[in-house]
């Protein structure tokens, strides 16, 4: 009758969709941004262009559920 949803599929469904909705917010605002993600490489280590802005738009992203 009822199905039960592991956590960890739910934690991970939950950040592919916050990270999936601030790129969209991050391509519209700044379109070439994620075209400049291709050329990021860890080696030598350097902060992507784009990546605070992500980061602010993962952190302004609302919850589907309250």
């Amino acid at each position: 009758m009822f199905s039960f949803l592991k956590t960890e599929t739910a934690l991970m469904h939950d950040a592919v969709w916050v990270l999936t909705k601030a790129l969209v917010e991050l391509n519209g605002q700044n379109p070439q941004a994620l075209s400049s993600f291709a050329s990021v490489s860890c080696d030598p280590p350097t902060p992507w262009k784009y990546g605070v802005d992500l980061l602010g738009y993962m952190k302004s992203v609302r919850p589907l559920c309250r």
